[in-house]
């Protein structure tokens, strides 16, 4: 990862939300963090920009997040091996971890924005989309029921992950691979959630 990129970022942000800027500045700023999405790279740029212990401020820490969604909506490819430019499950499987490890930084007891924490949501209902209930994460239930059980905060976490999966596979529509694994993921909810005496 190249530091000087994620300092033209940071600067590039900077311009993008100052109020004084400049529209043609604003529009070259914008443009400068648009094309990052594009870069193979973007998600571990995504994972940096978005690592809580790096001190970024707020703003940039959300277009880290940004970063990671659009790896994962646009790069992402259903096979073992990446074809060029994409994502393989195995690099979504090691995206996965760095996600988790994000998600634990954000929710607990200490207040990140609502924001960043939503977007965290996002981030965990789009991978559950495309890797349960799958042998790829056969135990996301148990680490959900886990979570569940460690504080108020990260059972709200849960309750808002289950929400918002049910959310887009039943009322947004929004996500074709969602579409695609609709009943496959609604029969991992139902086992998931039901007592297995009512499955």
């Amino acid at each position: 990862m190249d530091i000087s990129v994620v300092q033209r970022v940071i600067q590039a942000l900077e311009l993008v939300y100052a109020p004084d800027t400049p529209v043609n500045e604003r529009k070259a700023a914008e443009s400068a963090c648009q094309q990052l999405k594009d870069d193979a790279q973007a998600s571990a740029y995504g994972v940096y920009l978005a690592t809580q212990s790096n001190e970024f401020p707020p703003m940039v820490r959300h277009f880290g997040l940004q970063l990671i969604e659009h790896a994962i909506k646009y790069r992402f490819s259903t096979g073992k091996t990446a074809s060029k430019g994409k994502m393989s499950a195995d690099d979504l499987l090691q995206l996965r971890t760095q996600i988790w490890e994000l998600v634990f930084a954000s929710w607990t007891d200490t207040q990140d924005p609502q924001y960043i924490r939503e977007k965290l949501v996002s981030l965990v209902v789009m991978l559950i989309i495309r890797l349960w209930p799958c042998a790829q994460w056969a135990d996301l239930s148990a680490q959900l029921m886990q979570l569940y059980t460690q504080s108020d905060v990260r059972r709200e976490l849960v309750l808002r992950i289950w929400q918002t999966l049910g959310e887009e596979l039943l009322v947004y529509d929004r996500d074709t691979i969602a579409a695609v694994r609709k009943h496959e993921l609604t029969n991992g909810i139902i086992g998931a959630l039901l007592p297995q005496s009512a499955v």
